[in-house]
């Protein structure tokens, strides 16, 4: 089918029968399909089920006249484009000024002539099509935009999330805490002698580790925790409404769980695998800056659990605090 006389719906909308019938005949006639009402109001409510392509609409007529009508049109938030034209006759040329001003597109004197409504109708046809175009770009922008936000809080290498999308998301977690008064607890994992590993077996060896160390901890905290890579071999967890035994017992099945990997590290003595430390402590939410005490505890408590042997889930305590 040509595009140019592709079926539109049009909507004809004015009081005088007669009026009405030239333009369902031309209508008709042009291979477009038609509805018809016989006021403004009646007009809006079957613009609001039918949906029309096109209005030509008259501007003086009972409930809404032209002027309203097309405000009302202009005010609904769909994708697709109404393409609206006002009828007029010479003596009410001045009502034509004030249709385009409420956001007609276009009018038409009375009475109509066949040929200059084809004219309008093909260039609604355009219009239309053009809105339709313009309006899938928008949609394909906003994909694309929220395709990059996404992927800008999202760390390259391991696919978890990355400090971005933590600060995104820290506010919620204090809230969580301060109005919810639900628990919270935060960790710190660090991969055991890494500088040692990329040193024995080489930097693309390394981000090897790193990924499978990322898709380990978020497959065992899956439901329960946030996972970040806070920098390097470094890891950031954030367990909302877990409090510091559970989260424990689910970091402690992490732990053994990458253990049990079997990953070779002749570097990391005694175990000569590949293990993780955490350092783990919990959100008060006692003041805004909560998390950034918190941090330093599970850092402190990572310290300690590297002291302590590695491989394993500290909690901080007040001896972790001491130089």
């Amino acid at each position: 089918m040509d595009p140019e006389r592709r079926v539109m719906r049009i909507l004809i909308v004015g009081d005088k029968e007669a009026e009405r019938a030239i333009l369902r005949e031309a209508v008709t006639r042009l291979g477009h399909e038609w509805r018809e009402a016989e006021d403004g109001d009646v007009g809006w409510l079957l613009y609001l089920d039918w949906h029309p392509h096109v209005v030509l609409s008259d501007y003086i007529m009972p409930g809404k006249n032209g002027q309203e009508l097309c405000r009302a049109v202009r005010s609904q938030p769909h994708d697709h484009y109404t393409y609206f034209c006002v009828l007029s006759s010479l003596a009410e040329r001045g009502h034509v000024l004030e249709g385009l001003r409420s956001g007609a597109d276009d009018y038409l004197s009375k009475p109509v002539d066949v040929d200059e409504l084809e004219l309008r109708l093909l260039s609604a046809h355009r219009v239309r099509e053009l809105h339709q175009r313009l309006a899938e770009q928008r949609t394909q922008l906003q994909e694309l935009t929220q395709k990059l936000f996404a992927e800008s809080r999202k760390d390259a290498l391991t696919q978890v999330g990355n400090r971005l999308l933590f600060l995104d998301q820290m506010p919620g977690f204090l809230e969580s805490v301060t109005k919810l008064d639900q628990p919270c607890s935060v960790a710190l994992c660090d991969i055991d002698c890494f500088k040692q590993y990329n040193d024995i077996y080489g930097h693309m060896e390394g981000d090897k580790v790193l990924k499978v160390t990322a898709q380990k901890l978020s497959q065992g905290v899956a439901g329960q925790a946030h996972v970040y890579r806070f920098g390097g071999e470094e890891f950031l967890l954030v367990f909302p409404r877990l409090g510091l035994d559970q989260s424990q017992a689910c970091l402690q099945q992490v732990c053994r769980g990458i253990e049990e990997l079997n990953v070779v590290h002749v570097g990391n003595q005694p175990f000569a695998r590949l293990t993780v430390t955490f350092g783990l402590c919990a959100l008060n939410g006692d003041t805004p800056g909560d998390f950034e005490r918190a941090l330093k505890e599970a850092d402190l408590a990572l310290y300690e659990g590297k002291r302590s042997g590695k491989n394993r889930v500290q909690l901080f305590t007040s001896k972790a605090a001491c130089p």
